[in-house]
């Protein structure tokens, strides 16, 4: 990494979930500026601190009074989308997807768009109302229930039965109250799958680096992934990458980009979802795994397909979990020396101890551990090791999920993808 971004000033823009991508830009550009969004007519400390007491991070509270200084903005999360294109017009340099979080966003739109390129896709239905989707899942078992936009209420849940659905089906209709009928519910059926992968990489306008990493995650727990070529992708995910170029390109889409999908056992390829801002996991590892991260970003932003170096060529990923961090400002401990291989979300920093602050929409995973190696066991040995350091008041990690992950990756082989 040369040092040609020391005269830059970048501003990374962000909910608190990714503060580690300005910790990591931070090394190589000369200004790193933190924004969250916190004004609301009677502020508290939660979202006003985040960002706070961070070595080479300035923690900012407008955006608008630096314009003029950032030569580039880095979004990382939903919703910001009219916010880039608007920069993008000014002839600001942005990393971000734009308008193309819409496919995240919109999950019944996104299937439409499947279904227009020709991409294979399950059975599914579309449901507005939850008594529209109660009554459904009387009569149908064994579906998958999402939704678009509203993740605050609840998250995609499995669905055996009713008698098991029911009390979260109540509990939605407490919670979304008067706008209950106003709800769309996406309701997919099951594939029978060998595996489920992603790519979990960058979009330029439609183009893709000439390498990637692409993983497995065990959901809430962890993940593993390998850097590969692009060329050396599974014909199922480079169909789907393939077919979303020209949408990528209509959206000017210059960011980080992650699907997930499932290979069924038609050896078809099924996107069952996206994520089209910084994916978290891996996002924790990408920052560490490619040794010119800074670079990437400013590349992609530019639009320019960047050369991707990588220090290692595995990776995995352990979440870190605290039942008390749902409510409670939740103190994290670890050795210095394991600093960078340590990701913590909401971070703020006051008197040297590294804290987890809550937020309004309470979360159990509060961060990430991840270890790189030369080989998988080499990056499981080390994120075991860093991951039995960190302490905090009921808190844990989630160590065998690597194990389950290499059960994974040994059906991926089974399978005849040989990416491990």
């Amino acid at each position: 990494m040369t040092n040609s971004f020391r005269d830059k000033v970048v501003m990374v823009i962000d909910y608190g979930n990714f503060l580690p991508v300005a910790q990591r830009l931070a090394r190589d550009f000369g200004k790193v500026l933190y924004y969250i969004p916190w004004e609301t007519a009677f502020p508290k400390y939660n979202s006003y601190v985040i960002g706070t007491g961070i070595a080479n991070v300035q923690r900012v509270y407008s955006i608008y009074d630096h314009i003029n200084e950032v030569d580039i903005f880095v979004f990382c999360d939903l919703f910001f989308g009219p916010m880039q294109e608007w920069l993008r017009s000014l002839g600001k340099r942005v990393f971000g997807a734009g308008r193309g979080e819409d496919m995240e966003i919109y999950r019944d739109r996104m299937k439409f768009l499947q279904t227009d390129l020709g991409l294979p896709i399950n059975e599914y239905e579309v449901l507005h109302g939850l008594d529209s989707l109660r009554n459904y899942l009387k009569y149908n078992d064994n579906k998958f229930v999402k939704t678009n936009i509203m993740r605050g209420h609840f998250e995609s849940f499995r669905h055996e039965n009713y008698l098991l659905s029911k009390p979260l089906l109540d509990e939605l209709e407490h919670s979304l109250g008067i706008y209950k009928e106003d709800q769309v519910f996406i309701v997919e059926a099951p594939i029978e799958a060998i595996c489920e992968i992603g790519y979990d990489g960058f979009v330029i306008d439609g183009k893709y680096p000439n390498k990637t990493l692409v993983g497995l995650e065990i959901k809430d727990c962890g993940y593993c992934g390998v850097v590969t070529d692009y060329y050396k992708l599974p014909v199922q995910l480079k169909k789907i990458t393939g077919a979303l170029s020209d949408t990528f390109r209509s959206y000017n889409y210059r960011g980080s980009y992650t699907n997930e999908v499932r290979i069924g056992v038609d050896r078809k390829g099924y996107l069952i979802d996206q994520t089209c801002r910084q994916p978290e996991p891996p996002t924790s590892l990408q920052l560490e795994i490619f040794d010119n991260y800074s670079e990437i970003v400013w590349e992609v932003a530019g639009g320019n397909v960047p050369v991707i170096r990588n220090k290692y060529k595995y990776g995995v990923q352990v979440i870190i979990k605290s039942e008390w961090a749902k409510t409670e400002p939740q103190a994290i401990y670890f050795p210095e020396q394991y600093r960078d291989f340590i990701k913590i979300k909401n971070l703020a920093i006051l008197d040297g101890v590294y804290y987890y602050i809550p937020q309004a929409v309470q979360m159990a995973e509060i961060g990430g551990v991840i270890g790189m190696g030369d080989t998988l066991n080499e990056a499981i040995e080390q994120a075991t090791k860093i991951a039995k350091e960190v302490k905090g008041y009921r808190l844990c990690c989630n160590i065998q999920s690597l194990q389950e992950c290499k059960g994974l990756v040994d059906g991926l082989k089974r399978a005849g993808l040989g990416l491990f």
